[in-house]
């Protein structure tokens, strides 16, 4: 009977110890979320060609074709997304939900 109160005992105070845990990152997280978001700029630079002359030319073609001139250079971004991945093959692929 002693070992099973000791068991439970200890799976207690690890499930206690994962929930304490699983708040301190949380609230770490939303620290250094708030601290980047706080760094922002109000007003970006705008992006413009001569801002990539320096570059090799692969990369000033790059940038010149995938960014648009007075687009803002913004440094900070919050991205969502949804889908599947894929997992087998072409010809057999094993979608994760």
């Amino acid at each position: 009977m002693t070992i099973l109160l000791n068991i439970s005992i200890i799976i207690l105070l690890g499930l206690l110890y994962l929930r304490f845990w699983h708040y301190y990152e949380a609230r770490k997280i939303a620290h250094n979320w708030q601290r980047l978001v706080s760094n922002a700029e109000d007003e970006p630079a705008l992006f413009s060609p001569e801002m990539v002359t320096n570059l090799p030319s692969a990369a000033r073609r790059f940038f010149i074709f995938a960014i648009q001139p007075g687009t803002p250079l913004r440094k900070i971004a919050q991205i969502w997304m949804n889908g599947h991945l894929s997992l087998g093959t072409l010809d057999s692929p094993i979608i994760s939900p």
